[in-house]
């Protein structure tokens, strides 16, 4: 019961009280106000589409690496090896690459998806703040 009454009371005072009307021109003077409003101009991303593309292709050749290692063994890239191979035939001096156990390579890539997942929390912090 205590609710209808509530209810019968608030419904008389909206009826009872008249809308105020704007003062004449006021519309427009906002309106002018929010055009004055200095506009923000486009900005480029923190990460270009470049940097992007740069960062997925160190992370599929450290994914490659990563899979074409035997599991248990000392590792010596074959990509790595191949390369080396390549510059003895420019009769560069040889290059050797040291043992890296398979653990460095995991470590490498679970590193590199880190920092990844770092760098786009960043860019959409860097970017709210900048929006907000």
């Amino acid at each position: 019961m205590d609710d209808k009454k509530q209810d019968a009371y608030y419904r008389k005072i909206l009826r009872e009280s008249a809308m105020e009307r704007a003062p004449e021109g006021f519309t427009g003077s906002v309106m002018d106000r929010v055009r004055a409003e200095k506009v923000l101009p486009p900005t480029s991303p923190l990460i270009g589409r470049r940097a992007w593309l740069g960062i997925a292709a160190a992370a599929l050749v450290l994914v490659v690496l990563g899979v074409s290692v035997p599991p248990g063994e000392l590792v010596r890239p074959r990509l790595l090896e191949t390369l080396a191979d390549r510059t003895a035939a420019l009769q560069l001096p040889a290059m050797q690459f040291p043992d890296v156990p398979v653990t460095y390579v995991y470590g490498a890539i679970f590193l590199l998806v880190f920092a990844c997942c770092q760098l786009a929390w960043i860019k959409r912090y860097f970017e709210n703040r900048l929006y907000n």
